[in-house]
């Protein structure tokens, strides 16, 4: 049980990951967020990055981006961990990280969430039913 609620909020998490960012990144031309980036660049400590509007909006552009491409990678080994495979459980727990990183940028708890979820699946029972030699042991 704790497995398949992990797994599920891997998934579940990697998909709000990947609309936050493609929301982000719609967002970055409007003219609230161009306001808001020249607000902080004029202000401490925004002032002493020495970038411009169009340099934030990049590098905002970038990290959802990466954001994104991990959650997407993750939510599909968020399945595969439900099929209890070991090497989806650590393609998940490297992937978090840079996903929780970058997806700071997007926003919202869904990146937390996922970095919680992946935690879940190296402690007990998670990881007895990962263990499970005989495959008929304990249900995800």
């Amino acid at each position: 049980m704790p497995v398949t609620i992990a797994g599920w909020l891997v998934v579940g998490g990697s998909i709000g990951v990947v609309v936050g960012a493609f929301a982000q990144v719609s967002g970055l031309q409007s003219l609230a967020t161009r306001e808001a980036v020249e607000k902080y660049l004029s202000e401490p400590p925004g002032n002493a990055l020495d970038l411009g509007v169009h340099d934030v909006l990049d590098i905002i552009r970038v990290l959802a981006t990466v954001a994104a491409v991990c959650a997407a990678v993750t939510a599909v080994l968020g399945y595969q961990v439900l099929q209890r495979s070991r090497a989806a459980r650590v393609g998940v727990t490297v992937l978090a990280v840079p996903m929780f990183l970058t997806g700071l940028v997007t926003g919202g708890i869904a990146p937390a969430l996922v970095a919680a979820a992946v935690v879940m699946l190296w402690f007990q029972p998670s990881r007895s039913w990962f263990d499970d030699k005989d495959r008929g042991g304990m249900r995800p």
